[in-house]
């Protein structure tokens, strides 16, 4: 007995693909297994770069007087600051260099680490990721591996955000 409102799909091998198109598939795959064998799970939140402009603006200058501790913004210049986080795999490269620099305020933590994750989502400096232990870290410089103008993955670079910050008043 046939069931006429039932479609059977080609099977992908069935398929005339390119293929380049299944190396690309291959290599992420790749890429995949390898952050789930060895990655670590951290929450990712995007920065808002549109939307309702903070009530701190100071429209007739054109810029926020309390840029870092804002609690409306945390220093986007947009209600909320942050869209909800993902959850994303990461791999961290090296350890973080940790360094303490004197400042007028105290000593300030520049502690840098360097790691990659997947090519989706796209990061981009300043957004921020959260690690198990609660520290939280800004994304400063993004670099994408790429293979016949296709993204495979990205590395990234981060730096450790003090304690003090309004990010820390975000919930997680």
């Amino acid at each position: 007995m046939s069931w006429p409102h039932l479609q059977v799909l080609p099977n992908i091998t069935d398929r005339n693909f390119d293929p380049l198109v299944r190396y690309l598939f291959e290599i992420r795959n790749r890429e995949r297994w390898l952050l789930e064998m060895g990655g670590e799970i951290v929450l990712y939140y995007r920065r808002k770069r549109e939307g309702r402009i903070c009530p701190n603006f100071n429209k007739i200058r054109g810029q926020h007087p309390q840029i870092e501790f804002c609690p409306y913004c945390f220093g986007t210049g947009y209600v909320g600051g942050f869209y909800r986080p993902l959850e994303i795999k990461v791999s961290i490269l090296t350890p973080f260099n940790q360094r303490f620099k004197p400042t007028e305020q105290g000593i300030k933590n520049e502690a840098i680490l360097n790691g990659w994750t997947l090519f989706e989502p796209n990061l981009q400096n300043g957004d921020f990721i959260v690690r198990k232990d609660g520290s939280r870290w800004w994304i400063i410089e993004k670099r994408e591996t790429r293979w016949r103008s296709h993204v495979l993955h990205q590395n990234f670079t981060a730096e450790f955000i003090e304690k003090g910050h309004s990010i820390y008043k975000i919930n997680m």
